[in-house]
């Protein structure tokens, strides 16, 4: 849950999860949509469902119990490098480093590297870096004892180096702001029409595919078989590299036209996973979208 999102965030998720998922078993045996549900605001979604894939695996191949070497580990959907290192260290002890931002971050300041951290051939020589530095023993510790330095003192902005147990050998201790050189990439913006088709006081919805996979949406416009009557509000939110602003209005189908979904009332948009944009689109249809629904198919 902290890969890409901050540590207050992840928090109320946290323990909601666990609580609807104790153990390998009960998330194992969840159904897609509560999972995604229970996930539905943290983005990214292929987490969950990676952690759902990983349940099962896990209860039909290794009788309910984790793995603990980082080869078997990254057999596993949605365990890379980073994750396996730190499950293999810190909750098994095994011998495996790990590199992350703050890591990155901390040797990067150590050792004066001005390198752009965005190519992959520097981050391969902070992995080499952190094999290096492994202890003999206390793996886990030495491991969270990095990413804690680079969380709490060696921070991005105003790091505490005065009370940095490595000042003493940090060769970027005099400019600190200038590590680590990060590559800027400019987002890309795209624009999006969200059709909100109501009949009966039911909107219709369809289901996802591919990253949007067992969840419901509102459709995309189509202008081949729908009308755009009213424009309704923007919705800005940012996706990997692109910054997306989505309008969504009312709408209706055209003379003989439809398309697969299902109609569901207001009052059932909650109970069911929706991608956040959409989630905001719900959370502004305080009533329905006008007394007399427009006609629809």
């Amino acid at each position: 849950m902290l890969q890409q999102t901050q540590v207050k965030t992840v928090i109320p998720y946290f323990n909601r999860w666990l609580s609807d998922y104790p153990d390998w078993n009960k998330l194992a045996s969840a159904s897609e949509q509560s999972v995604l549900k229970s996930w539905e605001g943290l983005g990214y979604y292929s987490r969950a469902r990676n952690l759902h894939r990983l349940a099962k695996i896990i209860v039909e191949e290794f009788e309910g119990e984790l793995p603990s070497s980082i080869e078997a580990l990254l057999k596993l959907p949605g365990i890379g490098r980073y994750t396996a290192g730190a499950i293999a260290s810190l909750a098994f002890n095994r011998s495996a480093s790990l590199v992350d931002g703050n890591v990155i971050r901390l040797f990067s300041r150590l050792y004066a590297c001005r390198d752009n951290v965005a190519h992959p051939h520097i981050i391969e020589q902070f992995w080499q870096l952190a094999d290096n530095l492994l202890p003999k023993k206390d793996f886990g510790i030495h491991n969270e004892s990095l990413m804690e330095l680079g969380a709490l003192i060696c921070t991005p902005n105003n790091p505490q180096c005065t009370i940095c147990p490595l000042q003493s050998i940090c060769q970027g201790k005099k400019s600190p702001e200038l590590y680590p050189n990060k590559e800027r990439v400019q987002s890309e913006k795209r624009t999006e029409k969200i059709a909100l088709i109501q009949k009966n006081n039911k909107f219709k919805l369809i289901q996802g595919s591919g990253r949007q996979q067992g969840f419901w949406l509102f459709p995309t416009f189509d202008p081949q078989r729908m009308i755009w009557n009213k424009s309704l509000g923007k919705i800005k939110y940012g996706f990997t590299k692109y910054t997306i602003e989505m309008n969504y209005g009312e709408c209706e189908f055209k003379a003989n036209q439809s398309m697969t979904g299902n109609w569901i009332p207001l009052k059932r948009l909650h109970a069911i996973p929706l991608p956040q944009a959409h989630r905001k689109i719900v959370n502004s249809l305080e009533r329905p979208l006008n007394q007399n629904p427009v006609s629809s198919n």
